[in-house]
C-alpha cells in the first residue's frame, strides 16, 4: 500500500494524476480538500462519509467542485481542477 507521506506526487492535485496512479486509489482519510475556487483547506477526517473511499470512486459532485491533495501547503490557492 502506498502511503502519501512517502510519495513524491503528494502535493499534486489528485485530479491531475493519471487514473491508475496509486494516490487516486487509496482511501481519502487524511487527504486534504477545498472548494475549487476557495483557499481554505480541510482534512478528510476518519468519520467523514468519503474517508473510506478512493478519489476515483467519488462522484462528480466532489471531483468537479473540489480540489484534493495529500499535502496542500504546496498548492496554489486558486488552482482549480484541470478538465
Amino acid at each position: 500500500m502506498v502511503t502519501p507521506a512517502k510519495n513524491t506526487d503528494q502535493q499534486t492535485n489528485l485530479h491531475n494524476l493519471p487514473k491508475d496512479h496509486d494516490l487516486r486509489n487509496i482511501p481519502l482519510s487524511g487527504c486534504w480538500y477545498r472548494w475549487a475556487k476557495g483557499s481554505s483547506w480541510r482534512q478528510v477526517k476518519p468519520n467523514f462519509g468519503i474517508a473510506g473511499v478512493t478519489f476515483n470512486s467519488l462522484g462528480s459532485a466532489w471531483t468537479d467542485n473540489d480540489v484534493f491533495c495529500w499535502r496542500p501547503e504546496k498548492q496554489k490557492p486558486n488552482h482549480a481542477p484541470a478538465g
